[in-house]
C-alpha cells in the first residue's frame, strides 16, 4: 500500500514547531527572571558581608587602642575591596562614634563604640555594628 503526498509524516508541521517554541519559552523565561534575581541577591549580599568586614576592621582597631585614646573618627570612604579611597567616589562610607560613661551608674569605664557604615553600594542602607568596652585597669 503505497501512501499519498498528504497522508506521510516526514517532517514536523507549523503549528507542531509553533506549539513546542511556545512551551520552551513559556519555561524559559521564569528562568531568566530568576536568574536575574539571583544576580542581584548575590551582589546586595556581598555588599552586606563587606560592609560587616569594613565595620569589624575598625571595632577590632578601635578595641587595640588604650582606653583613654578611644574617639570618634570622621567619616571615611572605601572601595568594592574593602580599602580607603581617597575622596567620596568609594563604595562605601563608614564613621565611628564613641559613647563613653554608659556603663552601671554611668562608669568612665566602660565605652560603646558604634560603627555606621552605608553608600552607594548598600544602596544608602546604613547598617549598624556595635561594641561595648571597658577599661579593666590603668
Amino acid at each position: 500500500m503505497r501512501l499519498t503526498p498528504l497522508e506521510r509524516r516526514d517532517a514536523f508541521l507549523l503549528i507542531e514547531v509553533a506549539m513546542t517554541l511556545g512551551i520552551v519559552s513559556a519555561v524559559l523565561i521564569p528562568l531568566i527572571a530568576l536568574y536575574s534575581l539571583s544576580l542581584s541577591i548575590l551582589r546586595d549580599s556581598n555588599a552586606d558581608v563587606r560592609s560587616s568586614l569594613i565595620a569589624q576592621k575598625w571595632i577590632a582597631d578601635a578595641r587595640m587602642r588604650p582606653f583613654d585614646q578611644l574617639a570618634q573618627i570622621p567619616e571615611q570612604w572605601f572601595d568594592e575591596t574593602g580599602e580607603r579611597a581617597a575622596t567620596a567616589a568609594g563604595a562605601y562610607r563608614a564613621r565611628m562614634e564613641v559613647e563613653k560613661g554608659i556603663g552601671l551608674f554611668g562608669s568612665e569605664n566602660v565605652a560603646r563604640i558604634t560603627v555606621h557604615v552605608s553608600g552607594p553600594a548598600l544602596a544608602e542602607r546604613e547598617q549598624t555594628h556595635s561594641i561595648i568596652v571597658a577599661n579593666l585597669g590603668n
